[in-house]
């Protein structure tokens, strides 16, 4: 581009200045033009930035507090299961007991090890004794002493309690599970102690919930529940060192934090002030079946941040372009108003003088092309500059469009030329250009005619652009994979026509391929079990119709194999019409098969529990009989009035009743392991004992009189019956004998 000397330029004629009012017309009108259509432009991009971020936040708040509920209902699982262990109850009866002790150790070790649990104790059901794994956990004094008032406060409990999270003076958390050991079969009646579960929520909670799925820099997710007036933080704060617990606001006074919206019952996607005093765009659920709240949250400069950088480079391109394009206007306009050659030749210099000041533009690339050739003809030093080639290249005319442009963006720019051939006007475009060096670069084009042969092309970089573009791509393919990593399948539902989108997590969980799988609504309720079908179509139904303020359903799905899964259905309406009519739904499917397995598995072992706790019972009452039956056989023994003597086989008195003793003057202790011949006065026939010893041989009864002698030398006569005592077995092991 040469810069010839400049010449006076010409007054204007009228033409000249009709021309030139029309052109200022024109241009006005395009400036407002485009400036009305980059600001609907800007705000439609704002709107659909806020619109992702919400269904993000609603899908990693729903996947959270899903988790979470999941982990609960795992940990009380675990709890109920411990209720029934014989090795806790028979410590508890035996303490003294050395292998009892053993053993109940033992399995507590077991159970914290695999469940990498801070501690499992036992306690009485007073809270006085304490036994735990590790042993420090009973060493400690506030241990000990909120274990036992946990004991406590719930002794008269037949069910599983819940200490939430709270911190000790050591400044460690821990939360509790409590089991009842040894419940009575009556109401009302304490168990005969308590197993404690104590879990360190850093190891698994805290981390589940802070796990942030995607790069976000303000992004977090808290948990938090009400404490009278105030709420309270549950973990620690992304912006807050050490803030689990400590962290305490008042409701009243902070009206626009999420997390005292969600305490006060608000639910769904909310704009709000963080504790920081932020705006931020957030998601608030309940924890169900928790005293818990989950926030989960993004600040508003994050979700605007890339559409602002994208309207300032829009709008700098716009405005570049249209003052380039008024500046090459004017210099055909200047042209037209040359009336001879030699003050069109001076015209076109200063022209060309000025022309050139306002090309060298920062990051504003201007190129002169022979249409014909498609050579580079001229170029602003910006351009050269970014490129990489020097003005000697431009002028030796070596450079061609085909010098700059990548392989396959060949046919891209051959379309431009027979656009431009066509409407006298290139663009606007985006493509990429070949740097000297081999490197790339993309860029915005756009130009029109000069000529027949000539036009001017604009260029500027939007590299950074594209990076931020590419990085947003990332991120939402890292979301993606994050769905993917937790096995979610996820739908896109048109509730007006039921058709739906799905991800190939949700085909693949039902075993089909992804590439070939349709839903529809109709196909997804045909596939449903006809037990759980009502159920779930009726959940549906009342949430599309407003009824229910949370879709949230389990149900058995039939598989491609005719196998049966179980599957947890979250979904949440985010589209309606100009009626308020619902016409679009997101959510997710999660196979909870192995869940409700084990479920079913802990259903099955307390069943079988309750039979062998039945069972027990049953022969402890039919014990309790025989021991009562016992009893009062004992006391009509030795009550009689008749003396009842038992010896075992050997004739040793085993037993005498207490008429013997006052029949024969003797103590217990002098008769017992003694033979009945003791007795014997003398005055009893030889034949006598021969006929008893005879009958007793035989297993038959004797019956007969006996003279027999007293402790003090006196003799008296009784008339004994003498028979064997059997066995259920049949066997024979004492002898009793009955004397009037």
């Amino acid at each position: 581009m040469s810069t010839p000397a400049s010449s006076p330029t010409p007054p204007a004629s009228p033409m000249g200045r009709s021309f030139g009012a029309r052109l200022l017309l024109v241009l006005a009108l395009s400036v407002a033009l485009i400036g009305a259509g980059g600001r609907w432009h800007y705000h439609n991009q704002q709107a659909e930035a806020r619109r992702f971020a919400a269904e993000t936040l609603s899908q990693i708040a729903d996947t959270k507090v899903e988790q979470i509920a999941q982990w609960m209902t795992e940990r009380y699982a675990d709890a109920e299961a411990m209720q029934d262990v014989p090795q806790a109850a028979r410590y508890l009866q035996r303490p003294d007991d050395a292998q009892a002790l053993e053993s109940v150790q033992a399995w507590m070790s077991g159970i914290q090890q695999r469940h990498g649990y801070r501690a499992v104790a036992l306690f009485d059901a007073a809270g006085e004794r304490c036994l735990a794994v590790p042993e420090t956990y009973c060493g400690d004094a506030a241990n000990l002493a909120h274990g036992r008032e946990h004991v406590r406060r719930n002794r008269l409990a037949r069910e599983v309690s819940f200490s939430d999270l709270h911190r000790l003076p050591d400044q460690s958390i821990q939360m509790i599970f409590a089991a009842p050991v040894g419940l009575s079969s009556q109401a009302g009646e304490p168990a005969i102690g308590m197993l404690l579960v104590v879990i360190d929520p850093r190891r698994f909670l805290y981390p589940l919930i802070q796990r942030w799925p995607t790069p976000s820099a303000s992004a977090e997710t808290i948990l938090i529940r009400r404490e009278g007036d105030e709420l309270v933080s549950l973990n620690d704060l992304r912006h807050r060192a050490d803030s689990a617990l400590r962290l305490r606001l008042p409701i009243a006074t902070n009206p626009l934090l999420p997390a005292a919206m969600a305490v006060q019952g608000v639910q769904g996607v909310v704009e709000g002030v963080d504790y920081r005093g932020t705006p931020v765009l957030a998601v608030v659920r309940r924890v169900m079946n928790t005293p818990w709240f989950m926030v989960a949250k993004v600040d508003e400069d994050e979700i605007h941040a890339p559409v602002r950088r994208q309207a300032w480079t829009t709008g700098l391109l716009s405005v570049l372009l249209m003052l380039l394009a008024s500046l090459g206007v004017a210099l055909l306009w200047r042209q037209q108003r040359l009336v001879s050659a030699q003050q069109a030749a001076a015209v076109l210099r200063e022209s060309e003088n000025r022309l050139r000041k306002a090309l060298d533009v920062q990051n504003v690339g201007v190129m002169f092309w022979d249409v014909t050739s498609g050579t580079l003809i001229d170029a602003n030093d910006t351009f050269l500059k970014i490129m990489g080639y020097s003005r000697q290249e431009v002028d030796a005319h070596q450079l061609t469009w085909q010098t700059f442009t990548p392989p396959e963006y060949i046919e891209t720019s051959i379309a431009e030329m027979e656009s431009f051939r066509a409407n006298g006007r290139v663009g606007p475009y985006e493509k990429e250009y070949l740097r000297k060096d081999g490197s790339r670069q993309w860029f915005v084009f756009a130009g029109s005619a000069l000529d027949e042969n000539r036009c001017v092309e604009y260029c500027i970089d939007v590299s950074g652009q594209k990076r931020a573009e590419s990085a947003l791509a990332e991120s939402e393919e890292r979301l993606r994979l994050a769905l993917q990593a937790t096995n979610l399948g996820l739908y896109d539902l048109n509730v007006q026509s039921g058709e739906a989108l799905v991800n190939a997590e949700y085909a693949a969980m039902l075993g089909y391929a992804p590439e070939t799988f349709v839903e529809t609504n109709a196909a997804w309720i045909e596939r449903i079990h006809p037990d759980d079908r009502e159920i779930t179509a009726r959940a549906y139904a009342d949430y599309v119709a407003g009824r229910t303020a949370q879709y949230r359903v389990e149900f058995r799905q039939k598989t491609r194999d005719g196998d049966w899964k179980w599957i947890l259905s979250l979904g949440k309406i985010v589209a309606f019409d100009d009626a308020g009519k619902p016409l679009r739904m997101l959510g997710t499917h999660t196979d909870i098969t192995e869940r409700k397995r084990a479920e079913a598995s802990v259903a099955q072992h307390a069943r079988e529990l309750e039979r062998g706790r039945q069972a027990l019972l049953s022969v402890l009452q039919d014990q309790r009989r025989a021991e009562t039956s016992l009893r009062q056989l004992a006391l009509a023994v030795e009550q009689s009035p008749e003396s009842i003597v038992i010896t075992n086989l050997s004739a040793e008195i085993e037993y005498v009743n207490a008429a013997f003793l006052a029949t024969t003057g003797y103590t217990r202790e002098q008769v017992i392991g003694r033979n009945p011949r003791i007795l014997q006065s003398g005055k009893t026939p030889r034949a006598t004992y021969d006929a008893i010893w005879a009958a007793l041989t035989a297993e038959q009864t004797w019956k007969g009189e006996l003279v027999n002698r007293k402790a003090s030398g006196e003799d008296y006569v009784e008339f004994a019956h003498i028979a064997p005592l059997r066995q259920p077995d049949g066997r024979i092991s004492h002898y009793v004998a009955v004397k009037e």
